[in-house]
């Protein structure tokens, strides 16, 4: 039988995996539009390393961040919209 605690350990690892997907997609993609557009491509880079787990326990590190998730979200939409004000 699975008890709660299990099943809250089962979510947080296959939410590590899609941040890890999603990460490291975001990223390939930057790299890969800075040929094309140097700050989309940057923006872009910086979205998949904000999304990618070692890499944001990296930066709460460093700087000290408490709630680090609430920050998170909050670099993570203040990107996308930068990265949608120059696409558009």
């Amino acid at each position: 039988m699975i008890t709660s605690q299990q099943d809250g350990q089962q979510g947080i690892k296959m939410l590590n995996m899609v941040a890890w997907v999603f990460g490291v997609l975001f990223i390939f993609c930057g790299v890969v539009d800075m040929a094309a557009n140097f700050l989309q491509g940057f923006l872009f880079t910086l979205i998949g390393l904000v999304i990618v787990p070692k890499s944001w326990r990296f930066i709460e590190e460093k700087t000290k961040i408490k709630n680090g998730w609430i920050i998170r979200i909050i670099v993570f939409v203040v990107l996308v919209v930068a990265f949608g004000s120059l696409a558009g």
